[in-house]
């Protein structure tokens, strides 16, 4: 038997994508890397030689403008060629009400409109959570709801953007008369086993842990907006949606959700259910992935068998598989009801790869090759600002003083008012001193009180660092109370810097490298093996890819281009220019790049915002990246056939494009879909 590396296909036939977390910058910015797919156009496994049609636009009825060249034949766009979605948090928005869209025959044009009117031009959301949030009618056809800040937003995503449609949308069969994306995954993380939770129609919704029945149905009756709270509830921020409470509503009991949910003791041995089975098994000739070997307890995520979803009746995995009964396994909550909480899909896979993998291996088991194209549509980053260490507060007067001191003058204005009080020296400032000083020699007390307790506890538990800690109590009581609040706020701010920037950041690390070191094992025809490097076909599409601080990156990712050595050369009108010239982006779009990028995480867009042109500009930056990685991707490919060189001219063609006017795409979607207030942007 033979072992050859496999190269990409000649031809574009399956695509998957990502969007990562970030708020509505994450959801702005997948719209713009949607809405340059949907001006690419492929044709009958040629690329349409016209240039870029916006068939969306066409469709809509409206004009894509000069440079975009109208529909010919059966033309279709490059996003005709996507096959799954995956997406955590913020790039959850753009994911559902793209993919809804679709199932519902609806152009894309009508989700660019509706997202640019409703989400990413000004507060109209956030507006209709506070109007939820304080009116009481609002909650009473979802009384089981807590009624808090992210069973708001869900309430507002589920009238706002979807109407009240269900997951439900997604299950059904995709039409026969027009391609939609068929996977669709949406992660979250519950809490139950602190795992990554997913949403999806292929493969196991949920994880080995828990997850939804496939027979039970439930899941086609949860609530779009609820599914999208539950992947954008991020910590600190929002509260966590509760299993099952937060998810009913008329036509979904707790009951009925809590009876479609299985679950398994991770300790527990027993025979598969339902037919059900995770990734990992059946995907074991992937080297590389994180899933566990079969029978290894404790494996990731959905590793629970071998049929995930694609027609098996029954599976086994080794020592451990999914069960709600039996040996080793728990029974499902019984006693008061299965009951757990969700929140932010970022926490575990923000990029959402590890679901993109497990897609890819479910695809490999049905066409014997997987995709041809990961583009992985990212806002966060692997630059940091550093850390800011807080200083001592040396300019306020009253931070100078010492624990100690006040509880000393505590002390003493509650007797000087007791003297006044008793010899009746000016009685109502005595009064009113009392009750000053009592207050707050009553808080004190109650502060002493708990330290003592607690110090009972350290020496109970002979916890060394509480007894030295009240061993030296009294050098603290002397310290002004600037060292004391710069101690607190050094400690707060920089495990909020480690859980916030250096843990998001490691776990992205890590699952690029998981992605672009992977090899998948396939059998060939005649019993021969083929190695599938996924790096050959992955792309990462980050936001701040052409922004000036990654240059230096930018530059050595172009060196390892396996065209780059050859120093190709592209004809524009009668002058010659190198390849790695034409990709340099310039200072207008570098300009654009960097405005998006330096945008932070936000859940609105206000007037000062848009007057910045930020929304425009996470859009814009989203059409021209994709435009710009596709480029150097298609280049990889023989410009000798007819099929890539005419993709390669066109992408070159719409670069040019962007490099002379980084917002002309974008310009030309805002006038044809007629959006409310749309002013076109310049550099």
């Amino acid at each position: 038997m033979a072992i050859t590396n496999l190269s990409p296909r000649d031809r574009i036939e399956q695509v998957a994508l990502t969007f990562s977390g970030g708020g509505f910058r994450a959801a702005g910015f997948a719209l713009g890397c949607l809405s340059y797919m949907e001006v690419l156009p492929l044709e009958n496994g040629e690329v349409a030689p016209g240039g870029a049609a916006a068939s969306s636009m066409a469709e809509a009825g409206g004009s894509a403008g000069a440079s975009v060249g109208a529909p010919r034949g059966k033309e279709q766009p490059f996003a005709a060629s996507v096959g799954f979605i995956a997406s955590a948090s913020g790039g959850t928005i753009t994911n559902l009400v793209y993919t809804v869209a679709q199932r519902k025959g609806q152009p894309f044009l009508t989700v660019y409109k509706m997202m640019h009117e409703e989400m990413l031009m000004g507060t109209k959301i956030v507006d209709e959570v506070f109007r939820i949030i304080g009116e009481k009618d609002c909650w009473t056809n979802r009384e089981q709801k807590s009624r808090n800040l992210i069973n708001a937003f869900s309430l507002a995503y589920d009238r706002l953007l979807f109407d009240h449609e269900t997951f439900g949308v997604l299950m059904r069969p995709a039409p026969e008369d027009r391609k939609v994306v068929e996977g669709v995954c949406v992660n979250t993380t519950e809490f139950r086993n602190g795992m990554l939770f997913r949403f999806q129609n292929e493969g196991v919704a949920g994880n080995a842990f828990l997850r939804f029945r496939k027979k039970a149905g439930a899941l086609d009756h949860i609530r779009l907006g609820d599914i999208l709270a539950a992947s954008s509830c991020f910590p600190v921020g929002f509260e966590p949606m509760m299993f099952p409470r937060d998810f009913t509503h008329a036509g979904l009991s707790a009951e009925v959700l809590q009876e479609a949910m299985l679950v398994r003791n991770r300790r527990g041995r027993g025979k598969a259910e339902d037919g059900e089975a995770g990734d990992a098994v059946a995907g074991a000739g992937v080297r590389g992935a994180a899933d566990a070997a079969p029978g290894v307890a404790g494996a990731e995520d959905d590793a629970v068998g071998a049929g995930d979803g694609d027609g098996a009746d029954s599976g086994k995995v080794g020592a451990t598989a999914a069960t709600d009964s039996g040996a080793g396994a728990e029974a499902a909550d019984a006693a008061g009801g299965l009951c757990f909480a969700f929140m932010d899909g970022g926490i575990d896979d923000n990029q959402g790869i590890d679901s993109l993998m497990r897609a890819e291996e479910r695809m490999q088991r049905r066409n014997g090759f997987g995709y041809d194209l990961f583009l992985c549509c990212d806002v966060s980053s692997n630059y940091t600002d550093g850390y800011d260490f807080p200083q001592e507060n040396m300019k306020s007067w009253w931070q100078k003083g010492s624990m100690g001191g006040y509880a000393a003058a505590m002390v003493l204005l509650l007797v000087l008012s007791l003297l006044g009080i008793f010899y009746r020296i000016v009685p109502g400032l005595a009064y009113a001193l009392l009750g000053i000083s009592g207050l707050l020699t009553a808080a004190m007390v109650a502060v002493v009180v708990t330290a003592l307790r607690a110090h009972g506890k350290a020496k109970a538990r002979s916890n060394t660092f509480g007894i030295i800690l009240f061993q030296h109590i009294t050098i603290f009581l002397r310290l002004r109370l600037s060292v004391i609040l710069q101690m607190i706020n050094s400690r707060a701010s920089s495990a909020g810097y480690l859980a916030a920037v250096v843990f998001l950041k490691k776990i992205r690390r890590i699952s690029y490298d998981r992605l672009f070191n992977n090899i998948s094992e396939l059998k060939l025809a005649g019993g021969d093996t083929g190695l599938k490097h996924w790096s050959d076909f992955a792309l990462q599409n980050a936001i701040y890819l052409l922004s000036t601080r990654n240059d230096s990156q930018r530059h050595t990712d172009l060196r390892n281009e396996p065209w780059f050595a050859a120093d190709p050369t592209i004809i524009l009108g009668d002058k010659a220019i190198a390849l790695d010239d034409l990709m340099e982006p310039g200072a207008a779009v570098q300009e654009v790049a960097d405005i998006a990028t330096e945008m932070e995480t936000t859940l609105w867009f206000d007037k000062d915002q848009i007057a910045a042109g930020r929304p425009a500009a996470l859009i814009a930056t989203g059409q021209l990246t994709t435009c710009y990685n596709l480029l150097r991707w298609a280049f990889r490919f023989d410009r000798k056939d007819a099929y890539w060189q005419a993709l390669q001219d066109r992408l070159v063609a719409d670069w040019m494009k962007f490099k002379a006017d980084p917002y002309w795409l974008y310009d030309q979607y805002g006038a044809t879909a007629c959006i409310e207030g749309f002013r076109e942007m310049h550099v």
